[in-house]
């Protein structure tokens, strides 16, 4: 659904599919980590998706200190085993590069300059415009539970950092619409779990009440779609474009 979004960058030939996947995954690990093992796991896959794109260094941190400041003592593992790994890479990768390593991922991107009006705009047009209701939904989901006292901070937490981290990226001048994957891919999750979270609250209820309830979720979730339709053909590659890329 958000393929017009991203300007089609979701095609399986580009490693940002990786991305999603790799943070994915250390965040779930992350989420169920309760030893030493699991942490040094989630650090792990943190550092596999930060070898992929950097900017996944955002929730690991965020992640991280939340854990600590919870007196979680394992939680130490998470960071040793992502620093010792992105170490170990980066002097590998520098040392067989010549130092060309360091340029391009260090020095190169350090002298993009940064927009605050694109940083902005990143919420105001990328996000609220097309997503109003999967936001306002992932907004009532976390307060709902907050309310019920379940488990909500983890994913306020990771909501704020994939959310300021896409919008960090993107306005750079480099930036193009991809580094909000994983804001897009937080939403779909709590989005999901929201309406979710509604239809079963519905089932609570009795007679009009629970059908009008669920009534309402599912159009929600069918408008949110409705906001996000386009036609797959304008993505497609032009005889012009293929031409190009053959040249």
């Amino acid at each position: 659904a958000m393929y017009r979004l991203t300007v089609a960058w979701y095609d399986v030939a580009r490693l940002d599919a990786l991305f999603v996947a790799l943070l994915l995954a250390a965040v779930t690990a992350a989420r169920r980590a309760r030893t030493a093992r699991g942490w040094a796991l989630a650090g792990a896959l943190f550092a596999a998706a930060t070898l992929t794109k950097h900017p996944v260094a955002f929730v690991a941190v965020a992640l991280s200190a939340d854990a600590l400041l919870r007196g979680r003592r394992a939680v130490l593992a998470f960071p040793l085993t992502t620093g010792a790994i992105l170490g170990i890479a980066f002097i590998a990768l520098e040392t067989s590069s010549g130092g060309w390593f360091s340029f391009y991922v260090l020095a190169l991107p350090a002298k993009d300059p940064w927009s605050a009006e694109i940083f902005l705009n990143a919420f105001v047009k990328d996000l609220f415009g097309p997503l109003p209701i999967a936001i306002a939904a992932a907004a009532g989901f976390l307060v709902f539970r907050w309310m019920r006292g379940l488990e909500w901070r983890f994913w306020a937490i990771l909501l704020a950092v994939t959310a300021v981290g896409s919008a960090w990226s993107r306005a750079h001048a480099a930036g193009s619409p991809n580094t909000l994957m994983p804001v897009f891919a937080t939403l779909a999750l709590i989005g999901g779990m929201a309406f979710g979270e509604a239809r079963k609250w519905a089932g609570r209820l009795k007679g009009d009440a629970a059908a009008t309830m669920r009534a309402l979720a599912g159009l929600g979730a069918i408008a949110q779609f409705a906001c996000l339709v386009y036609t797959p053909g304008s993505l497609v590659p032009s005889t012009r474009d293929t031409a190009m890329n053959a040249a």
